[in-house]
């Protein structure tokens, strides 16, 4: 991901741009459901994220 922050700060600069901020965010969730003490369902969720702001 850092690799990719690097190539979106060069565009920006490329375009002109005389500030910029690059941003990255990640979420990983687990949830887990019991039902009359058995396992009913499992769910792994991950996400993540890259902006510019100029």
């Amino acid at each position: 991901m850092y690799e990719l922050a690097r190539k979106a700060l060069k565009l920006a600069e490329k375009a002109g741009a005389e500030e910029a901020e690059i941003y990255y965010a990640a979420n990983h969730s687990t949830g887990v459901n019991f039902r009359k003490d058995a396992l009913e369902n499992a769910k792994d969720r991950f996400s993540e994220g890259i902006g510019i702001r100029l």
